[in-house]
């Protein structure tokens, strides 16, 4: 597997957490910090920035909130197609679309992604990463 090092390093980080909190006796949701880890690699695995989930031991910015979000709002709009009818209709789709500046949603999401995006010249060694944005730039 060509980023097993990359969880390796986020197993370490989340197993530190754990035992810092287990050594303090502090009552941890395990649930929460399942979920942290698998979105520090993923978003490591996909845009070269883990977020810091684990490190933070919260959901920053809220980003799982707004994931979680979409879905919900998928699920419901997939119930009444023709409210999406009448929503994309030009006029009012400019009003109600999703914009990176958004705080939450996918809006939200696509600003994070923007962001990384400008973010890789300023990373420096670009040509050097593994993440699938790498991937897909050279494509």
């Amino acid at each position: 597997m060509q980023n097993e090092d990359l969880i390796d390093m986020h197993i370490l980080s989340w197993i530190a957490q754990l035992q810092k909190l287990s050594a303090n006796n502090t009552p941890l949701d395990l649930a929460s910090w399942i979920q942290w880890f698998a979105k520090d690699v993923n978003m490591d695995a996909v845009f070269g920035d883990p977020v810091g989930f684990v490190d933070a031991g919260k959901d920053v910015s809220n980003l799982i909130r707004s994931v979680q979000n979409v879905f919900l709002m998928g699920n419901i709009l997939s119930l009444l197609l023709e409210v999406v009818t009448f929503l994309q209709l030009p006029p009012i789709w400019s009003w109600v679309a999703p914009k990176p500046s958004d705080k939450g949603g996918i809006g939200f999401m696509l600003g994070v992604g923007i962001k990384a995006i400008r973010k890789r010249p300023e990373d420096g060694n670009v040509a050097q990463r593994r993440d699938v944005l790498q991937r897909i730039s050279r494509s």
